[in-house]
C-alpha cells in the first residue's frame, strides 16, 4: 500500500494537469490554474471483514460518490485503496471530467504501473518524457480562427434548422420526452458490419455515421443532416500529442447531403472527405460553430 501511495504521489507530481483547478477572473470565461504544489487526497479502506456482497456495496458507494472538489480547488483528483483480503486490493481513482478524456487513461495507468514496479524492485522507472498540456495551449493559441472560420461557415452554409426527428404518433409530435437505450451489438452483426466497411475502405466509425445519418433522414423526412461527432481532437502537426496528458476531446457537426439519387459510395466519400479536411480544425469549439452557422442561436 506505500508503494501504491508513493507511486501515485510522484506520478502526479509529474505533470502539471493534475495539479490544475478553474476559475473566473473578473467575470471572464474560466481559465486554467496550475498549482505549483497540491496535495493528492489519499484515503485507505480496510472492508476484510466484510462479506462480498457488503464489499461491492461498499465499492458502489464510493463510485456513486464521485469526486466531490470544487473546480476552483486543486488536486481535482483522489485516490482510493481499499483492502478486501490479505494479498487482494481495490484501487479507485476519481477526477474531475475536465481534467482528461479517454485516451490518457492508458497512459496514466500504464505510468502508474510502472513507478511501482519501480519502488517495489527499488530500481528507477523507465518513462518517456511526455510533453506538456501546455505546449498544446500554445499550439492551439497559434491557430488560424479566421481560416476556421470560413471553412465552418462554407460547410453549413445553407442548413439553417434543426431536423425534427419524429417516431411515433403524428397527433403528439408537438410534445418532448427523452429516454435513455443501451443495445449491445452481437458479435456476429459486429464482424458483418466491420467486412462491409472493409468493403468500402472505410473504418466503422465512418460507417456508422452513415448509418445514423440515414436513419436521421428516414424519421425526419429531410435530406439534409446535421448531427453531432465525437473528435479525438489531438492534432497530427503536434509532434507528440498523441502522448500528452488534458482534456482534448471535442464534438463537431456532421453533414450528409442526400437525394434520390445519391448512391452509397458517394454518401460514404462525402463524410471521408470531411472527415479529411475538419483534421486541420478539430480543435474549434462548438460554440464557435453554431454561432458561425445559419441555425439562430439557442436552437440546436
Amino acid at each position: 500500500m506505500i508503494a501504491l501511495k508513493r507511486a501515485g504521489s510522484s506520478w502526479w507530481r509529474n505533470h502539471a494537469i493534475f495539479r490544475t483547478a478553474f476559475t473566473t477572473v473578473e467575470g471572464q470565461n474560466q481559465i486554467q490554474v496550475v498549482s505549483a504544489h497540491a496535495h493528492l487526497p489519499w484515503h485507505q479502506y480496510d472492508w476484510r471483514r466484510l462479506s462480498a456482497d457488503q464489499q461491492q456495496q461498499q465499492l458502489r458507494n464510493l463510485l456513486d460518490q464521485g469526486h466531490c472538489s470544487l473546480p476552483e480547488q486543486a488536486p481535482l483528483m483522489s485516490g482510493h485503496l481499499a483492502q478486501i483480503g490479505e494479498r487482494e486490493y481495490w484501487f479507485v481513482w476519481q477526477h474531475h471530467h475536465a481534467l482528461l478524456d479517454g485516451w490518457c487513461l492508458p497512459i496514466v495507468f500504464k505510468e502508474l504501473m510502472v513507478r511501482y514496479q519501480a519502488l517495489v524492485t527499488q530500481s528507477s522507472p523507465k518513462l518517456p518524457t511526455a510533453r506538456p498540456y501546455k505546449d498544446y495551449i500554445a499550439w492551439l493559441g497559434c491557430q488560424d480562427q479566421n481560416t476556421a472560420e470560413h471553412y465552418w461557415r462554407t460547410y453549413l452554409e445553407g442548413f439553417s434548422e434543426p431536423i425534427q426527428v419524429q417516431i411515433g404518433d403524428p397527433q403528439t409530435s408537438g410534445s418532448s420526452c427523452s429516454q435513455e437505450c443501451h443495445l449491445t451489438l452481437s458479435r456476429e452483426l459486429t464482424q458483418q458490419l466491420e467486412h462491409q466497411a472493409q468493403q468500402y475502405q472505410v473504418s466503422l466509425n465512418l460507417w456508422l455515421q452513415l448509418g445514423w445519418g440515414l436513419l436521421l433522414s428516414h424519421y425526419s423526412g429531410s435530406q439534409d443532416i446535421v448531427f453531432g461527432s465525437t473528435r479525438s481532437g489531438r492534432p497530427s502537426s503536434l509532434p507528440g500529442v498523441e502522448d500528452m496528458l488534458g482534456l482534448f476531446i471535442n464534438s463537431l457537426p456532421v453533414r450528409l447531403k442526400l437525394s434520390s439519387t445519391t448512391q452509397l459510395q458517394a454518401a460514404l466519400s462525402q463524410l471521408k472527405q470531411a472527415q479529411t479536411d475538419q483534421e486541420d480544425f478539430s480543435f474549434t469549439s462548438l460554440v464557435d460553430v453554431q454561432r458561425w452557422s445559419d441555425v439562430p442561436a439557442g436552437q440546436g
